[in-house]
This record gives structure tokens, sequence and C-alpha cells, in this order.
């Protein structure tokens, strides 16, 4: 995403003139669920997290994004596309840009042309990778792959139960079970709403198979 930035900091006057910076505070929605989105958000500094909720109101984590990446890609080109939330995490700091200040920037710059398609055509990727995790693991494998990628992150002890909820893309009632046969099974622990690895070896082995 840098080479994003880069041509921001230098993108040309007729483009610069109407780029628009905004501050966000943590909690805050930068873009609305189902809504029209006519701006090209570049994340100068904090982190953001993209959300998609279901019908059954369910919220699944998409993506986490932070400074130098950028969002609202697929919708300027998409009218019809209606937004996943982007929810602030951290005090943000954005540069936005209409929809056809973009198109028009894109046919002054084609090396902007060319970051902004690699930008796509990656989260396509990743968006197919998640697709296909969710289509073929089961909860049970989603759950512990999620909790063995947090205990490698360092961050395990800090997660809560209803961000595994969003990231493994599981009901509420549905994450309780399988964490409840994990447990019993002893591949992790759950105490004082705080998780922990209880048998590694068994963890690594059960995530060996997944990969």
């Amino acid at each position: 995403m840098n080479n994003l930035i880069t041509a921001l900091d230098t993108a040309p006057l007729e483009i610069s003139r109407h780029l628009v910076k905004k501050s966000y505070l943590r909690g805050s929605h930068i873009i609305q669920p189902a809504v029209n989105n006519d701006y090209l958000f570049f994340l100068i500094k904090g982190e953001v997290e993209v959300k998609q909720f279901t019908y059954e109101g369910n919220e699944i984590l998409l993506k986490e994004l932070t400074a130098f990446d950028i969002f609202g890609e697929l919708e300027i080109f998409d009218q019809v596309f209606k937004t996943n939330a982007v929810v602030a995490v951290a005090d943000c700091q954005v540069t936005k840009l209409r929809r056809d200040y973009v198109f028009e920037w894109m046919k002054i710059d084609h090396n902007f042309s060319k970051c902004l398609f690699d930008v796509i055509v990656n989260r396509y990727v990743q968006t197919c990778s998640r697709t296909d995790n969710l289509a073929t693991l089961t909860i049970k494998q989603r759950l512990l792959l999620n909790i063995f990628k947090h205990y490698e992150k360092g961050d395990l002890h800090a997660v809560q139960k209803n961000r595994l909820i969003q990231e493994v893309g599981a009901p509420k009632i549905s994450l309780n079970r399988v964490l409840k046969e994990c447990i019993d099974e002893g591949y992790v622990k759950y105490s004082e709403k705080q998780f922990s690895i209880n048998d590694m070896i068994k963890l690594e082995s059960f995530i060996a198979e997944l990969l």
C-alpha cells in the first residue's frame, strides 16, 4: 500500500485540491454498513476493522487495516455495491477522494491506476481464500486455527469471545458449543474470560492437518 501513499503525497494539483482530511475517534464508524460510498479512503494513521453483518445480525470480521492501507476501493467502481462497516479501533486520520476525481487521477497517472488495481486483485484473492475457509473448514477447525494465530501473535490473553465469533463467522450459540467441546478435549482453557492453550502439542498437531 505504500506506493499509493507515495502517490497521494505527489498527487497532481488538480487532484490534491480535492483531497479531504478527516479524523475519527476510536469506536467511530468511518463507513456505515449497507450504504452508498462515493469515496476512496487512504488510512494515514490508526487502525480499522472491516465488518460484515449477516441477515441474522451476526458480525463477521473481514479484515483489519492499518496505516498506509486504503478502503472503499470497490464501491467507487460499482455504485450498486453496498458497503461493509468500517470501524475505527484506534483514533484515525484519513484522507479521502471522491469517485470522479479518482477516475480523473487514473487517467493522468497510470502508475496510480496499476497500484489501485493491484490492491483490488490482492483483496479479491484474500476474500476467495476466506470464503474457501468458511466453506471447507468446520467451526471447530476455524476456532482452533484462530486461537492458534492469536497465540502466535502474542495477544491470545486479550482476545474476547465476541472477537472470535466475528473471526470464525459463526453464531454465538454454535461457537459456545464448539468451544466447550474444545475445552473438554483438552485443546484450550477458558477461565475468567481469558483463553489459554492447554495442550500445545495436541493443538499444533491439529493445526498441522489443516495447513
